[in-house]
């Protein structure tokens, strides 16, 4: 049985600055980065390079790793997915 999910402070992602949380969790929940962007009034360049910092910070090398880090610190629950 696996135990709670961890939050998002209690792990590595302290490292990240608190817009890039905002960026990483919009984008975990679904958002493109056009959509990301008006949520949070920048421009979508802004995003990418958030997205950059995110990647960088957490050694992550694909959205695939960003995603699977997701669901590991309880971000993503990959059961509300629908099919």
């Amino acid at each position: 049985m696996l135990g709670s999910p961890k939050k998002i402070e209690e792990t590595d992602c302290k490292l990240l600055t608190e817009r890039e949380k905002e960026v990483f969790k919009l984008l975990t929940e679904g958002f493109c980065v056009e959509e990301v962007s008006q949520k949070l009034f920048v421009s979508p360049k802004t995003v990418k390079n958030h997205c950059a910092g995110i990647m960088g910070r957490l050694n992550l090398h694909s959205h695939y790793e960003r995603l699977r880090y997701a669901a590991k610190v309880g971000l993503l629950d990959v059961d509300l997915w629908k099919t």
